[in-house]
């Protein structure tokens, strides 16, 4: 029986997952470092950042949840972890891209 060589469908969805969070990450470091241009140094800004990036993060792993998906709940717990640092990654990306630009 030959056997298929390709990706299986969960890894395949599991990549496309953890690229989806990290073009989110990237997307909101923009946003983020938009902001800091605008407003300067003050406390305000940075508790307003630091809210957008937490909430932004929530509705994110949110939205992924809400899919179907074909893991046992106890598997989750990893994916979810995969999905805050590809988010993290993302942002930190943005972040560094920004200041070497500016």
């Amino acid at each position: 029986m030959p056997q298929s060589t390709g990706p299986s469908p969960s890894s395949v969805a599991s990549s496309r997952d953890s690229l989806m969070a990290m073009g989110a990450g990237a997307l909101m470091g923009a946003v983020v470092m938009h902001m800091a241009e605008q407003r300067g140094d003050s406390g305000l800004s940075l508790a307003m950042a630091v809210l957008f990036v937490l909430s932004g993060c929530a509705s994110v792993v949110l939205a992924m949840l809400s899919r179907p998906h074909r893991l046992k709940p106890s598997q989750r717990r990893g994916e979810i972890k995969g999905w805050m640092l590809a988010l993290g990654l993302g942002l930190l990306a943005a972040v560094q891209v920004s200041a070497l630009i500016s």
